[in-house]
């Protein structure tokens, strides 16, 4: 049995993972939907939604991007990531249970504002784009595209 968090808004995955206004929650057996709960976001506060999600029994969630922080915290819990994905909630998590849905990316840098990532400021906006913007030129944070993710800053 796999418990899926999705960071949505409306029922459309939200683009990134902290600022969601809800996480719709699916329980799921034998690749089916047995249980479906929305559950708003509780606050957007260092370390605490990984904790939040992890005592709920989740162990996959996905979003269009998830922060650095985020990302380690989840990793170190043994959560399972999907990033990069948009659209429907509800196809989202059919096509995960299909198989069909990977990560388009690593993670998201820095938190710049609330529509933006790269905490540069000047990065495209998610709506606009679908990417983190950062100061990068090649479509991701940071745009060092030799690194694959947030401008080489990590690992």
């Amino acid at each position: 049995m796999k418990k899926i968090a999705i960071a949505s808004k409306e029922s459309v995955i939200d683009n990134h993972f902290g600022h969601c206004e809800e996480f719709m929650v699916f329980d799921t057996d034998a690749n089916e939907i047995v249980k479906e709960e929305t559950i708003k976001n509780p606050g957007h506060k260092k370390g605490f939604i990984p904790e939040f999600l992890g005592n709920m029994g989740v162990n996959v969630v996905i979003a269009s991007h998830i922060g650095e922080g985020a990302t380690r915290l989840l990793n170190e819990k043994g959560i399972e990531m999907i990033v990069g994905a948009s659209g429907s909630v509800k196809t989202a998590v059919k096509e995960y249970l299909a198989g069909n849905l990977k990560s388009q990316e690593k993670s998201c840098c820095g938190h710049g504002d609330h529509d933006k990532c790269g905490g540069h400021g000047e990065g495209s906006k998610h709506e606009k784009h679908g990417k983190c913007g950062g100061h990068g030129e090649h479509g991701k944070c940071g745009g060092n595209k030799d690194h694959g993710q947030c401008g080489g800053h990590h690992e």
